[in-house]
């Protein structure tokens, strides 16, 4: 049978508005707000990554479950931005949380797969109720804020093998 036993949560201190984010993209912050229907949101400073969230949201939940780093049996990290491809940001959280003798396991993304894996471990006599589980996500360097209709088109076809 499986219980949440605490929860814990970590937003980066720096807040954006839609206002704000608005005139980077060279649009009106209403307009921002509509289309995503996200007024404000918290961005991490550069070399901040989700593990780093991870670890602080971990210890958050721990703490209200009066639980330690050293009480988990497994990480579960689900996330769509990765501190980087690999190896996942489990293994980051792991390190940093100091469970260096646990398991550590990113399943693909925060919904499907990920959300079932919880309960096998803690449904199994062989693992104990301190399995954690958490998912923050944090954009990656990656991610472009250029409007799409002002990107540049790329003009080579892929063409897939026969």
């Amino acid at each position: 049978m499986s219980a949440v036993l605490g929860c814990g949560r970590s937003l980066p201190p720096r807040v954006v508005t839609s206002e704000e984010l608005g005139s980077e993209l060279g649009l009106d912050g209403r307009v921002v707000a509509e289309r995503s229907g996200v007024v404000r949101r918290h961005y991490a400073e550069p070399g901040v990554g989700p593990s780093d969230l991870g670890r602080e949201a971990a210890l958050a939940a721990l703490s209200a479950a009066g639980l330690r780093p050293g009480d988990l049996d497994l990480i579960i990290f689900a996330t769509m931005t990765p501190d980087i491809a690999f190896p996942g940001s489990a293994c980051f959280l792991q390190d940093k949380l100091g469970c260096d003798t646990i398991g550590a396991l990113d399943p693909a993304t925060p919904s499907g797969p990920s959300t079932c894996v919880p309960s096998a471990p803690a449904s199994s006599s062989r693992w104990r109720p301190g399995t954690g589980s958490c998912g923050p996500a944090a954009p990656s360097g990656s991610s472009s804020w250029v409007p799409r209709s002002t990107r540049r088109r790329s003009t080579t076809r892929h063409v897939a093998p026969r």
